[in-house]
């Protein structure tokens, strides 16, 4: 809240607000505020007025519940806040006092309460002036904010006839009491030369007085907002409001068999990532949720999954990383097609929670078509000594080969750039063209030869020595030996003056390749969403083979299997999982239907109801309940059943008719 001397001249000479009384201050009246608390329709409506953004009184109007709306406080003051370190907040202190000073000083010349009031306003905006004049004796002071347009030199003197008079005459009055009050009367801008000669009020006064008023809603980050419109639904309530902003990248490498992997990072600021330190600093830690959605240009679930990560770290580790942003980086495999990906990170230690989205088309890897992966841009490129075979895929790593992607692509003069990618079906003669480009035209270009006729990794460097702050790209292709571009790829570099960035601290992930049937389950269940069978059964069945204990492969292979009419094998794949996995929904309810459709209802009917004791039942499972009763002459128990499947789905005309009594219709 700091004043600037253009706007402390406004306030610094209360003989400028005169004339008309005092300006009314525009309250909203939607309906939604009747319905408000006390407190919380005070706090909207007096104490926040002036500096609260539409968006965040839209959203505050169309919260449901009191608690709801305490949190979006928290947060609006939070927000706000110009120091998160110290337990005080520092804005919300100034505006409070602010707010109390108007009520108490600026209501002698008014009815209203001084937050009204037009000095009330200013007062709560910009806050104490730098210095004050007062000329109360040369005025009838009556406080309203003035305008040198509308109002004009003539209105500030006492005794002349306004209407008739030549506002030269009234100047020159001002210009004898104050040559700053003349000025004033004129023009709000220093910086603007006074038209001294007709008194004619300037027009960036105008401009100036709206922006004043619309100063505390600028450069506020309703961010928070936003993310609660679009992700409310899926944080529980202590997180609604407590959205942090992070920096994010995706990008595409090809995994094993040639099946796409998209790798991920996000990353963090370290003023908005909180641990929780024990009593004798002894370590820091967190427990992190993270969410994967990934869904189809149809709205279909293709992936939803749940992951807890535990976050420690040692004293000498938080001495190091304080001032280094937080940086959380996984990767899934992805079969071909056109997605929304989102990924939501959410930290116990604050309650807060960040979001990463991005749209990505995944197209098919042919390793003997020549081609190109994505291009990931990173400021750490190395040659790494872990347990990774040759060839092997990791997060941001191929074999031994690994990048530290730059998540906004930001880098800062004297670092080194390195684009870390694959190459697929190069042929002899092949070769790779890189083009390093500004607003100044090339800045590179390299030529490097490609020996490997299979797919690899390549890692080229590029030093950002001789280079100016700026956005930069990358452009790489890959050349047949007659010199036709046969794939390329761009990559952006936005370079930086600030020398050096923080760099963050990583927490790494990676999908287990290693681990028998986890690629082939993960794809195969994802065919299964996308209600591609014949692929998922393939995918599934290669699962079974690799892991013959892997519950969740049986369970829904066995599914496919159910579709395709086929029991038997429902239950060769069932039936070994009883005695381990008897409980879980999946293996019941595939019991159940299975020996449903063999005809065998006592045994259909016991795994049945086990299902629907494990799970809320949905009306298909209570429609061959029901029917396996009616069939063993359960009758009654027939109906109870087909009854409450009714009333899950009323729309269910087959039903509603058996159940009407002889005669009805």
């Amino acid at each position: 809240m700091k004043n600037s001397s253009l706007v402390s001249l406004l306030c610094m000479m209360s003989g400028l607000a005169l004339l008309f009384g005092t300006a009314s201050v525009a309250v909203g009246s939607q309906h939604p505020v009747d319905e408000l608390t006390p407190g919380h329709r005070t706090w909207l409506e007096e104490e926040v007025i002036y500096i609260i953004t539409d968006k965040e009184r839209d959203a505050f109007l169309s919260l449901q519940s009191v608690e709801e709306r305490s949190r979006l406080i928290d947060s609006f003051w939070l927000r706000r806040d110009p120091d998160r370190n110290t337990p005080r907040n520092e804005f919300k202190e100034e505006h409070y006092r602010r707010f109390e000073y108007a009520n108490e000083n600026f209501v002698r010349q008014s009815s209203r309460p001084g937050w009204k009031t037009d000095q009330g306003r200013i007062y709560i905006t910009l806050g104490e002036p730098r210095e004050r004049e007062k000329f109360e004796a040369h005025f009838n002071v009556a406080y309203a904010l003035y305008s040198p347009v509308t109002d004009g030199p003539l209105r500030l003197v006492r005794g002349i006839d306004h209407f008739t008079l030549d506002p030269g005459v009234a100047l020159k009055e001002l210009l004898d009491i104050s040559p700053n009050l003349a000025r004033a009367s004129l023009t709000f801008d220093m910086s603007e030369n006074p038209d001294y000669t007709t008194g004619k009020g300037s027009i960036s006064s105008e401009i100036l007085v709206a922006r004043i008023a619309d100063a505390p809603k600028r450069n506020i980050r309703t961010d928070y907002v936003d993310a609660w419109l679009r992700y409310g639904n899926k944080v529980s309530s202590e997180y609604s409001f407590n959205f942090i902003p992070s920096r994010s990248v995706f990008s595409v490498l090809a995994g094993p068999q040639a099946v796409p992997f998209v790798h991920y990072r996000l990353e963090v600021d370290p003023q908005n990532f909180r641990l929780i330190g024990e009593e004798d600093k002894s370590k820091y830690y967190t427990m992190l949720d993270l969410s994967l959605e990934v869904t189809d240009s149809n709205g279909r679930s293709v992936i939803a999954r749940d992951k807890e990560v535990y976050i420690e770290l040692s004293p000498s580790e938080i001495e190091r990383f304080d001032a280094s942003p937080f940086a959380y980086q996984d990767d899934f495999p992805l079969v071909p097609g056109d997605y929304l990906i989102t990924v939501i990170l959410r930290n116990r230690a604050a309650s807060q929670y960040t979001v990463a989205e991005r749209s990505v088309s995944i197209t098919a890897i042919s390793p003997n078509e020549p081609g190109l992966s994505d291009v990931v841009l990173g400021y750490d490129g190395s040659t790494v000594r872990d347990d990774a075979h040759e060839g092997e895929l990791r997060t941001f790593q191929v074999g031994a080969e690994r990048v530290q992607p730059s998540a906004d692509g930001v880098f800062f003069i004297g670092e080194t750039a390195h684009a870390f990618f694959q190459v697929f079906g190069t042929r002899p003669g092949y070769s790779l063209r890189f083009e390093l480009s500004g607003d100044e035209g090339v800045l590179e270009e390299r030529v490097v030869s490609v020996e490997t006729p299979s797919s690899g990794v390549i890692r080229e460097s590029f030093p950002l020595i001789e280079i100016t702050g700026g956005t930069y790209q990358l452009r790489v292709e890959l050349t047949s030996s007659d010199g036709d571009v046969v794939a390329e790829r761009i990559g952006t570099l936005n370079v930086s003056a600030r020398n050096p960035l923080p760099r963050a601290w990583v927490h790494n992930r990676s999908f287990d390749t290693r681990a028998p049937g986890a690629l082939p389950l993960a794809i195969g269940a994802q065919f299964q969403a996308l209600e591609k069978y014949e692929l998922a059964a393939r995918a599934l069945s290669a699962a079974v083979l690799a892991d013959p204990e892997k519950a969740e492969a049986r369970w829904r292979l066995a599914g496919i299997h159910l579709g395709f009419r086929e029991p038997d094998e429902a239950l060769a794949l069932l039936l070994p999982l009883e005695e381990r996995n008897g409980e879980k929904y999946e293996v019941a309810a595939g019991l159940g239907f299975a020996f449903y459709m063999k005809g065998e209802l006592a045994s259909a009917a016991q795994y049945l109801e086990k299902a629907i004791a494990i799970r809320p039942p949905t009306p298909g499972i209570l429609n061959a309940l029901a029917d396996c009763h009616e069939k063993l002459g359960n009758a009654g128990e027939a109906k109870r059943l087909l009854e409450r499947s009714l009333e899950l789905d009323p729309d269910q005309t087959a039903i509603r008719e058996k159940l009407a009594p002889a005669g009805d219709g």
